[in-house]
């Protein structure tokens, strides 16, 4: 499948290697390997052998919260049909109520409908998709006695899955499999605009290939969509997981599916979930220091960094200037899955800011810039070169992801934000240095930094 599409948006449009309207030729034999994608070393490849490469020695968290929660796999296990049914298995955290996943064997999906639906925000009662009816219980409902107590319990009411499980396991089976897609499919919810979130749904489908590493010999990812706006940088996503199908891209009547597993969107990746569930979660999450620990973090870091062709180089050279980036901020509307209002927050006194340290600092390497006015390359690659990244507490600091060890991140944080450990807690696990500074004015819908204290507070 070739999607018609730029760096920063994409088009319903699609073509095949047939030159024809549809997928159907060419998606019964999606199947990843290395003479499909590994064409370059530093491109990401999304077959069994590869996964594994974004993996590096190293020590790991040696057990309890930070083992369990950060970086192990899901420990509560549930079965949604009758118990010796495996038909729906679904998996949570004892730690968090809102984290969870499910894995769905021999499904029906009629994708067109599931996509309107999705769009819509209406899944459960859509009847797009269920599971289909085995030849030995033909007078059976696949699903007898569902129970979704703990769906109910362990999974973010807003996210897809909750809705989609709900509607598999109760619809009746209906029509005719125009299509089987053998092997294990993933299906993801792929964030079209806020770049956090963006980052956190990649992240969970990086971390969910990742624990089913054994169902990798023939795979498919699916991208269902977040809502009705476009989503920005298909081309990036390629990189990133090259092969990746849009489920508008199936134009058959129903899709049956082998092996489904529905990965957590974005809201449920642990770091988002560590900043928003209380102070208790707060608290155990920031005793996990990421320094000198091999986790998921790391490794989708280095399928980011290497999908841009950037290779890590973290010693300190001689007489090398100091670079500094600061993010400055426009306004910006949150997007669908947030709060539904607006954050006009405008930093006012970002030219200043840069003009300062650059005075103060001759012999550093002073940069402001507007990171949407840049490709995602261009974003990723000036945050994985620069020393010390500075920049308001909004969603631009997600690029201290890609920072290099001896980089430092320095957060403005306005009084609103003071409770806010998003990006606090982001660097702790990734063990990289973060700097607070709190000494920011915030008059409504703009903000302004102390700038003497700042430059005080780098100088330190």
């Amino acid at each position: 499948v070739k999607n018609n599409s730029t760096e920063r948006s994409e088009n319903s449009s699609i073509t095949t290697t047939s030159n024809s309207t549809s997928v159907k030729k060419v998606v019964t034999n999606l199947t990843y390997s290395p003479t499909m994608w590994w064409k370059n070393p530093q491109r990401p490849c999304n077959s069994k052998d590869d996964i594994i490469h974004w993996n590096e020695p190293g020590e790991s968290w040696g057990g309890g919260f930070c083992k369990e929660f950060i970086g192990g796999p899901f420990d509560k296990t549930s079965v949604v049909c009758n118990p010796l049914s495996n038909r729906i298995t679904c998996y949570g955290s004892k730690y968090n109520k809102k984290i969870g996943t499910c894995t769905i064997t021999q499904i029906a999906v009629k994708p067109s409908k599931l996509y309107d639906a999705i769009r819509n925000q209406k899944v459960m009662h859509s009847q797009s998709s269920w599971l289909v009816q085995q030849q030995q219980h033909l007078t059976n409902h696949p699903c007898s006695k569902p129970n979704f107590n703990d769906i109910e319990t362990y999974m973010e009411p807003g996210d897809y899955i909750r809705p989609f499980v709900k509607m598999s396991a109760l619809e009746v089976p209906k029509g005719q499999c125009n299509v089987w897609l053998k092997g294990t499919t993933f299906f993801y919810m792929g964030m079209e605009n806020h770049i956090y979130f963006r980052f956190l749904g990649w992240y969970n489908l990086h971390r969910t290939l990742l624990a089913h590493y054994n169902d990798l010999q023939n795979f498919t990812i699916v991208r269902i969509p977040e809502g009705n706006n476009t989503f920005l940088f298909p081309e990036y996503e390629q990189k990133l997981f090259p092969g990746v199908v849009r489920l508008q891209d199936f134009d058959e009547n129903i899709v049956c599916f082998e092996k489904l597993v529905l990965v957590p969107w974005a809201y449920a990746a642990t770091p988002f979930r560590c900043k928003m569930d209380g102070a208790a979660l707060r608290q155990k999450c920031s005793t996990c220091d990421g320094h000198g620990i091999e986790n998921d973090l790391k490794s989708f870091r280095r399928r980011v960094v290497s999908a841009c062709s950037l290779t890590d180089n973290d010693s300190v050279k001689k007489n090398k200037k100091t670079k500094v980036i600061v993010i400055k901020r426009k306004q910006y509307n949150r997007r669908i899955g947030d709060v539904p209002k607006v954050f006009p927050r405008v930093w006012q006194n970002s030219d200043e800011v840069v003009e300062r340290i650059q005075s103060e600092f001759p012999n550093a390497n002073v940069t402001g810039i507007y990171a949407e006015d840049l490709s995602l390359c261009d974003q990723v690659a000036l945050a994985h070169d620069t020393d010390v990244l500075i920049g308001m507490h909004g969603a631009g600091l997600v690029h201290l992801w890609w920072l290099q060890k001896h980089a430092v991140i320095v957060e403005l944080i306005p009084r609103s934000q003071r409770g806010n450990a998003a990006f606090i807690t982001l660097a702790k696990l990734l063990g990289i240095k973060h700097k607070g500074f709190t000494q920011v004015l915030e008059k409504k819908t703009i903000v302004n930094v102390n700038v003497n204290l700042l430059l005080k507070d780098l100088s330190s």
